[in-house]
């Protein structure tokens, strides 16, 4: 049998490896983006639920302006309707 020579061939190594090299960077940039976008919308979630705890404090206690770290709620009440706002929108509106 004949020996097998080792062929090397450094152009198509190199383009080989700028390929995967670049396919690495865009499936990390892709990851990366997610978790930035996933990571806002978690803020934001948590935000909400801050402000939601807020009123709800302000309700328990009976008062119309409640600020607890931060977060200022105001609530109106009438006979028929509860509304609690925060920074000039309503958050929560009962009948």
């Amino acid at each position: 049998m004949e020996k097998l020579k080792r062929v090397s061939s450094p152009a198509s190594i190199l383009l080989e490896s700028l390929v995967a090299l670049s396919l690495f960077a865009m499936i990390t940039t892709l990851l990366l983006g997610e978790m930035r976008r996933s990571r806002t919308e978690r803020l934001a979630d948590f935000k909400e639920m801050e402000v939601l705890s807020v009123a709800q404090m302000a309700l328990q206690t009976g008062k119309n302006s409640l600020t607890v770290n931060g977060i200022q709620v105001e609530v109106e009440k009438d006979a028929q309707h509860i509304t609690v706002y925060h920074q000039g929108k309503a958050v929560l509106h009962v009948e």
